[in-house]
């Protein structure tokens, strides 16, 4: 089955999802006629159970047949999995999806990213993600409503960053995994040994969790370039290092000028909801690349060099302009250091509500936890040592990616 993508959740470097989200007006609100079906966390472990029932049945013997197996996996996967599904009309805007004059069902806050599958059966159908779980479906009647949905919510060009994060930092999460992959492995053969099917099926269950936690990545896409966190590493990849984008079993692999980083894709378990998740978040990368690429430089760089180091006065005294400054606050392309340097000496020498806004919104499209935080320092109007603390941080980070910078070809398109 092919799949239509029709969301790219991408911040413009110019114009962040954050600051198209702060320009919505009343009249962004839009009906449609639809089915809603809203998963919760039960029903996620419900399936998960149901996954683990599917590949412990060979071992049930008299136990438990394997008829009977396959019959309460799909019990499980098709009641428990959801709370419940609405039909009827919903009203959807940046706050999510409602019913008309009711109570908000699905809010934009908890999705993470969106994506449409192909229609089927004449109806379009529109998943949402928080972390690496299917929040909710939207059956539209009319697949010509899929892209004004995405737009209403804020999932078309210019969306809000997309993320896929977990509830735990990798480190913890891998070595939590490891131990209870250890347990649930010797668990798994005292099962075998003992002939206890339950203890069986709750070792899978528990062992295909560990082996997840041990391999799972942390990834952030926003309008500058893409933040892995790994249990071993953590690294910020701009848009303008990303060569290419190619699958590699399981992982989706990101070609840069420093070397090969591997990421995990939104949706782990099989089928046309992970494959077409999957494809959003490679046009996600292609196209914030390919969009950073053609952005011109915001001050040439010769004048940047120089406007950008540290004067005898301080990083903050700067001799541009405070148009200037904002060109490199807001541009994708400028190096991090000099975005946040930039920042600092804007924020400092005219603080004015409006260019406060403008580096907030900057901050929200970034991908980079360093930079971001070097932004709100400067907001916040942070003293000497904070925020030459936060800068140094993020030119560390610079530093880290120049070092390592090496040339490679770049992976097909396809």
């Amino acid at each position: 089955m092919t799949h239509n993508v029709l969301t790219a959740p991408i911040v413009d470097a110019a114009v962040s999802g954050g600051q198209q989200a702060g320009l919505a007006r009343a009249s962004d609100t839009i009906e449609v006629m639809a089915s809603l079906r809203v998963y919760t966390q039960l029903g996620h472990y419900a399936r998960r159970c149901a996954a683990a029932v599917w590949l412990t049945a060979p071992f049930a013997g008299a136990n438990l047949p394997f008829l009977p197996s396959c019959v309460i996996a799909a019990i499980i996967y098709g009641h428990l999995g959801q709370i419940q599904t609405k039909h009827g009309r919903f009203s959807v805007s940046r706050a999510g999806i409602r019913e008309p004059r009711g109570a908000l069902l699905l809010p934009r806050e908890a999705c993470g990213m969106a994506f449409a599958l192909e229609p089927r059966d004449g109806r379009a159908i529109l998943c949402f993600t928080e972390g690496r779980q299917l929040v909710a479906e939207l059956s539209l009647g009319d697949p010509s409503d899929a892209p004004r949905v995405l737009e209403a919510m804020g999932f078309a060009r210019g969306a809000l960053p997309l993320h896929v994060e977990g509830s735990l930092r990798p480190k913890f999460r891998a070595a939590l995994g490891a131990l209870g992959g250890t347990v649930a492995a010797l668990s798994f053969f005292i099962g075998l040994k003992l002939g206890s099917y339950p203890l069986i099926m709750l070792s899978a269950f528990s062992l295909v969790h560990a082996v997840l936690a041990m391999l799972l990545r942390d990834v952030r896409v926003a309008g500058d370039g893409v933040w892995v966190n790994a249990p071993l590493s953590r690294n910020f990849i701009p848009f303008a290092e990303l060569q290419g984008v190619s699958e590699a079993g399981l992982w989706l692999r990101l070609h840069t000028t420093r070397g090969d980083f591997s990421i995990t894709p939104p949706l782990l378990w099989p089928g046309a909801r992970s494959r077409a998740a999957r494809d959003a978040l490679v046009v996600a990368l292609r196209e914030g690349a390919s969009r950073v690429a053609s952005l011109p430089e915001p001050i040439p760089a010769s004048r940047a060099g120089l406007a950008l180091r540290p004067r005898e006065g301080g990083f903050r005294e700067l001799p541009m302009s405070a148009d200037d400054l904002l060109r490199v606050v807001e541009s994708a392309r400028a190096p991090s250091g000099a975005r946040a340097r930039a920042a600092a000496s804007l924020l400092r020498n005219e603080p004015e509500s409006g260019h406060v806004e403008r580096v907030r919104l900057a901050a929200e499209g970034s991908a980079s936890p360093q930079l971001r935080r070097a932004f709100s320092c400067a907001i916040a109007h942070d003293d000497e040592a904070a925020m030459t603390e936060a800068i140094a941080a993020v030119e560390a980070e610079d530093a880290q990616a120049t070092a390592g910078t090496r040339r490679r070809p770049s992976a097909p398109a396809e």
